[in-house]
C-alpha cells in the first residue's frame, strides 16, 4: 500500500487500488449478522471500480513482455468496467482503445468509454460466447489486425496477477492478519483467484467464498448451476470457466438471483451511504445468506471481508432509478404508488379504446417494423416461447440498420433492445403515468395460467392524457 495516500501522483494511474475497508455495521444487525463484516470498497478506485487494477497490470506486463509498442490499439471485450480501467491506463500510456460491449450494459458505462475517447462496439447479449457476434468473439476478430493488442481478461493471467500483487496485500495489512472469510462474487475469475492466492500465501485457513448469480454456471459443484439464463445483474457471471478460475482457491459457492441483489443494493446505499453497485448488493446477499446457511451468523468473533467491485456512478439509469427497479419487477408497484394521484383507481380496464398488440416475433421483419411505426405504433415487442425477448423502439430500428447494415427483409430481432419497463395489466395508471416520465412507453403485460405472457398492451403519455381529460370532465 501506498506509505501515504495525500502524496502528488505524475498520472491518473498512480490513484488505482489502495481503497478503503469499511465495517457494515447497521446494515449487519438489521439481517440479525453478529460477525463483524467488513467492504473492501474498490469503488473509491480512480475509474470507479476493481477492474482499474487489472487494467493497470494487464497493460503494464504486456509493455515489458513487449507484445505491446507505442501507438498501438488496445482491444477488449468488457462489461464496462474493466473497459474504463483500460482506457484509463491507456491513456496515460498512449496508447488507443476499442471496445465491445454487450447491450445489456448500462448508457453510463459506454457514454463514459465513449468520452475518454475510446471507441465502443455494442453487440448482442443473448448469443453464445462463441458466436461470431458476441462481443468476445468480436474483440478476437479486431485484435488480429495489425497494429491491434487483443487484452483477452478472461484468461490474461496478468488480471489475477493484479489482485496477487495489490488487493491480497491491502486487505491483508488493513485487517492486520486477522481474517475469517472473503466473499468474492464471481466474474472473470481474477479477483477470486489472485485475491485467495495472496491471501492464503499469508494464512491457508482463510476460506474464500465465491458468489455467483443465478443463470451463471462458475459455481462447483456443478449442480449448483441450473441451466443458463439471462440475467440483468452486470459484470458477473459467465456462460463458460474463464481461464482465470482456479477452483482450488475457492472454499465454497453460493448463488443469489436478481431480485434481492438489487435490492440489497439499495439497501447498502440507504443503509451505510456506501454508493455501491449492483454486484455489491449480490457478494453481500450472499454472504448474509451464506452465513446463516452454515449457522455463523451469531458468532461476534468471525470476521468476514465482503469485496465490493463498482460504484453507483454506473447505474443511475437502472439501479438508482425507483422506475427501472419497478419496471423490472425489483420493487413492488406500491414503490411508485400516490393515493392522491387522479389516475390511483384506475387501470388499462378504463382505458375503452386500448387494444392489446397482436403476436409479433423473430418472423417480422425491419420493412414491417417502419410500417409499424408509421401508423403510430411507439414501441414493438418481439415474443418467444411466451415471453418477451425484446422490444424495438424507433431509435433501436434506426441506430441497429444503420450499425448492422441491415435491408427491409432482415429480422427485427437483429433491432430489438433490451431495457424497456413491463407492469402487471392490473397497475394503476398513476404509477405508470410516472414511469412514462423517463420511458417512450410501458409494456402492461396479462400472463395465462402456465406464466407465459397472454396479452401484452402498450402504454404512452397518450393513452394517459386521454384518460386524464376524461377525468376532469367527470368533475366538472
Amino acid at each position: 500500500m501506498h506509505n501515504n495516500v495525500l502524496r502528488v501522483y505524475d498520472d491518473v494511474t498512480g490513484a488505482i487500488g489502495c481503497t478503503p475497508l469499511i465495517k457494515l455495521n447497521k446494515i449487519a444487525t438489521d439481517h440479525g449478522i453478529k460477525c463483524q463484516v467488513f467492504a473492501k470498497c474498490d469503488f473509491f478506485s480512480a475509474g470507479g471500480s476493481s477492474k482499474d487494477r487489472i487494467g493497470l497490470s494487464m497493460i503494464l506486463e504486456a509493455e515489458k513482455r513487449g507484445t505491446i509498442k507505442p501507438g498501438d490499439t488496445i482491444v477488449e471485450a468488457t462489461s464496462g468496467n474493466t473497459g474504463i480501467g483500460l482506457v484509463l491506463t491507456a491513456l496515460a500510456r498512449g496508447y488507443k482503445s476499442i471496445l465491445t460491449i454487450p447491450d445489456k450494459m448500462s448508457d453510463e458505462k459506454i457514454n463514459i468509454l465513449r468520452a475518454l475517447g475510446a471507441k465502443v462496439i455494442i453487440t448482442p447479449t443473448d448469443v453464445p460466447l462463441a458466436h461470431p457476434d458476441s462481443y468476445v468473439s468480436l474483440a478476437i476478430r479486431i485484435g488480429q489486425e495489425p497494429g491491434h493488442f487483443y487484452i483477452n481478461q478472461y484468461n490474461n493471467q496478468d488480471n489475477q496477477l493484479a489482485h496477487f500483487k495489490t488487493t491480497s496485500v491491502e486487505i491483508w495489512e488493513q485487517m492486520q492478519g486477522k481474517l475469517d472469510y472473503m466473499f468474492i462474487c464471481t466474474g472473470t475469475c481474477g479477483t477470486i483467484t489472485g485475491t485467495g492466492r495472496g491471501l492464503h500465501k499469508h494464512d491457508p485457513s482463510i476460506k474464500i467464498v465465491g458468489v455467483d448469480p443465478v443463470g451463471s454456471v462458475l459455481a462447483r459443484p456443478v449442480e449448483m448451476n441450473p441451466p443458463p439464463k439471462s440475467y440483468k445483474m452486470e459484470g458477473i457471471g459467465q456462460s463458460r470457466v474463464p481461464g482465470n478460475m482456479d477452483y482450488t482457491e475457492v472454499f465454497e459457492f453460493i448463488k443469489v438471483d436478481d431480485l434481492e441483489s438489487f435490492q440489497m443494493a439499495r439497501e447498502i446505499i440507504e443503509k451505510q451511504g456506501l454508493l455501491v453497485g449492483g454486484s455489491c448488493g449480490s457478494v453481500l446477499l450472499g454472504t448474509f445468506n451464506y452465513l446463516k446457511e452454515k449457522g455463523l451468523d451469531q458468532d461476534e468473533n468471525l470476521r468476514c471481508v465482503v469485496f465490493m467491485p463498482d460504484g453507483v456512478r454506473n447505474y443511475m439509469s437502472k439501479l438508482i432509478n425507483d422506475n427501472w427497479m419497478v419496471g423490472n419487477g425489483f420493487y413492488p408497484i406500491e414503490r411508485l404508488q400516490e393515493e392522491d394521484h387522479p389516475l390511483a383507481d384506475k387501470t388499462i380496464s378504463d382505458l375503452k379504446n386500448l387494444l392489446p398488440l397482436p403476436y409479433y416475433d423473430a418472423r417480422l421483419t425491419v420493412n414491417d417494423c417502419f410500417d409499424l411505426f408509421k401508423k403510430g405504433h411507439s414501441m414493438v415487442p418481439i415474443r418467444a416461447n411466451g415471453i418477451i425477448t425484446g422490444v424495438v423502439t424507433k431509435n433501436s430500428l434506426v441506430r441497429c440498420v444503420v450499425e448492422k447494415k441491415l435491408h427491409g427483409m432482415s429480422s427485427a430481432a437483429h433491432c430489438t433492445q433490451r431495457e424497456y419497463l413491463k407492469v402487471p395489466q392490473e397497475t394503476p395508471l398513476s404509477v405508470i403515468s410516472k414511469m412514462l416520465k423517463t420511458e417512450v412507453a410501458v409494456l402492461a403485460v396479462a400472463y395465462g395460467d402456465n406464466g407465459k405472457i397472454r396479452t401484452i398492451y402498450v402504454l404512452t403519455q397518450n393513452e394517459i392524457m386521454e384518460i386524464m381529460h376524461e377525468s376532469m370532465k367527470e368533475v366538472i
